[in-house]
C-alpha cells in the first residue's frame, strides 16, 4: 500500500522613471505576485488506515490534480523523500488560489480524513521558477493528446484505441499553428462519426461541412460565395487528410486531442 500513498500523493521594489507611485505600486504587487506560487501539500489523513473501501473517492483526488496540471494550473507535482509521505503540487504564478483552496477542501477524501492538506506560498528568491504555457485545447473526458509526429504527449493512445474498440463515441479536437509560435491558434473540434482501428492507431472521419477560411490578422472566419463542403480524416498517427467536395485532397500534420464524447456517461 505503501505505492499507492506514494501516487496519490504524487498527485497531488521597482521603479520606473516617470512612472506615478500608484503605477510603481501595482508593478510591484505584479512582481510580488510573479514570484510567489501557491504550494498545496498532501499528507496521510487520520483515516487513511480505512482507504481500501475508500479508493473510488482517493482515485478522483488525484484525479483532480491531474486536471489542474491538464488546465496548466500546477507547474510540477510530486512526491517528497522521506517518511511519512508528502505529496507537494506547486502552481502557477497568479493562479485563482480561492478556486483551488475550494476545489481541493471540498473533495470527498479530504472531508472523509483520508488526505489532509497544508497550503503555503513559495517566494522565490533566487533563480526563476518557470511557468507552463497557456494550457493547450482539452475536454471533459480527455483520452489522449497527439502531437505532429504522432506520439501521445497526455493520456495514452491506448486509451483511446480502447475507447474505440468497444464503441464509445469519440469526440476529436485538432489545432494548426499558422504563424509558426509553437502554439495551436486555429482550431476545430468535431464529433467522430467513423471510427477506425487499423495497426494499433485510430481513425476517425469527421462529417462534411460548409468550406470556410479564416480571415488572416483579424478575428473573422468566412465562407466562399461558392458552395464546397470539405470533410476529413484524422489520426492518431498525427495526420488530418482533409478533402473538398471539389476533390481536391491535402494531408498535413497536426495536434490532436482525443475525447470521450459522453463522458459522464
Amino acid at each position: 500500500m505503501k505505492g499507492i500513498a506514494a501516487l496519490l500523493l504524487a498527485l497531488g521594489a521597482a521603479s520606473l522613471s516617470g512612472a506615478s507611485p500608484a503605477a510603481a505600486s501595482a508593478q510591484d504587487r505584479a512582481a510580488e505576485a510573479a514570484a510567489s506560487h501557491l504550494v498545496v501539500y498532501n499528507r496521510l489523513g487520520p483515516n487513511w488506515a480505512r482507504r481500501e473501501s475508500a479508493m473510488p473517492v482517493l482515485l478522483a483526488h488525484r484525479d483532480i490534480y491531474r486536471g489542474l496540471a491538464e488546465e496548466g494550473e500546477i507547474i510540477f507535482s510530486g512526491r517528497l523523500d522521506g517518511e511519512p509521505p508528502l505529496g507537494m503540487a506547486m502552481f502557477r504564478g497568479g493562479v485563482d488560489e480561492v478556486r483551488i483552496r475550494r476545489l481541493l477542501q471540498s473533495d470527498p477524501a479530504v472531508i472523509g480524513g483520508y488526505i489532509t492538506l497544508e497550503f503555503r506560498r513559495f517566494e522565490v528568491a533566487f533563480g526563476a521558477v518557470a511557468s507552463r504555457p497557456a494550457a493547450s485545447p482539452s475536454c471533459r473526458g480527455h483520452l489522449a493528446t497527439i502531437s505532429q509526429e504522432g506520439v501521445a504527449t497526455a493520456g495514452t493512445k491506448s486509451a483511446v484505441h480502447d475507447a474505440a474498440a468497444t464503441g464509445e463515441p469519440l469526440r476529436v479536437g485538432w489545432g494548426l499553428d499558422t504563424n509558426n509560435d509553437g502554439t495551436a491558434d486555429l482550431v476545430h473540434w468535431a464529433d467522430a462519426t467513423f471510427v477506425t482501428t487499423w495497426q494499433n492507431q485510430v481513425f476517425v472521419q469527421i462529417a462534411p461541412i460548409h468550406r470556410q477560411s479564416p480571415v488572416g490578422g483579424r478575428p473573422e472566419v468566412r465562407l466562399p460565395e461558392q458552395l464546397d463542403f470539405w470533410s476529413a480524416s484524422l489520426g492518431t498517427n498525427g495526420r488530418l487528410v482533409g478533402r473538398l467536395h471539389s476533390g481536391q485532397v491535402n494531408e498535413m500534420p497536426v495536434t490532436s486531442w482525443w475525447c470521450r464524447a459522453n463522458p459522464e456517461r
